[in-house]
């Protein structure tokens, strides 16, 4: 694993540490006064999914060599992702906003980015809700991996419910270490039904949580 630069998970922690928010057995955050404002600053101008270390350790091992994050707003994960040595990362989103973190390009419906991808883990950590453009997105991709992030479960949204029954599996999921004191969020790794002769994952080790890939 490389050493990350990291800056939103650094800045959660001084936070954490400025307003003496309490972090229970389960590693889950209790707010204090003024800490739910800050939190959400910080979410816009990152990520809605917390950049937790294990998270990036794990999605890093379950992903492809090339990954296409979508909805990627501020491309914070996408940063994180091309940190690693043998990651190609192409970022998309409806309405790109703050490039600083990683260069965007932005997703025309009419021109089906999403197809030129066959061997491409697609990435999706801005856990929108109820993921519309997240069921467009799969519908339209041509490869076997994808990753989700939701502060709700995937298998609770109509539409998505529906293509992840019909056309995809759970594989893996991984929750973050540290959490929204009110809606745990859960990242789940899904494959494609139709390629059950692929191997586990493409190009990549199984990752074994806590133990490394």
């Amino acid at each position: 694993m490389p050493d990350l630069d990291n800056p939103y998970w650094w800045a959660l922690q001084r936070l954490v540490t400025i307003k003496a928010a309490t972090v229970d057995d389960n590693k889950t955050l209790r707010a204090v006064s003024g800490f739910n404002t800050d939190l959400n600053l910080a979410r816009t101008q990152y990520s809605p999914t917390i950049s937790d270390p294990d998270v990036v350790e794990w999605l890093a091992a379950v992903t492809a060599e090339r990954v296409v994050e979508i909805d990627a707003g501020a491309a914070y994960w996408s940063y994180l992702l091309n940190q690693y040595p043998n990651k190609r990362v192409t970022a998309y989103d409806l309405k790109p906003r703050y490039p600083n973190h990683y260069p965007t390009e932005t997703l025309d419906r009419q021109r089906l980015y999403l197809r030129d991808y066959p061997a491409a883990t697609l990435v999706c950590m801005s856990d929108r809700f109820p993921y519309n453009s997240t069921v467009f997105a799969l519908a339209k991709f041509s490869g076997s991996r994808a990753v989700i992030s939701c502060e709700r479960s995937p298998y609770d949204a109509g539409a998505l419910k529906d293509l992840l029954a019909r056309e995809w599996v759970e594989e893996s999921r991984m929750g973050s270490g540290l959490r929204r004191w009110d809606e745990p969020r859960v990242v789940y790794e899904f494959r494609r039904k139709t390629f059950w002769n692929q191997p586990t994952r493409l190009n990549m080790p199984i990752y074994t949580p806590g133990g490394g890939p």
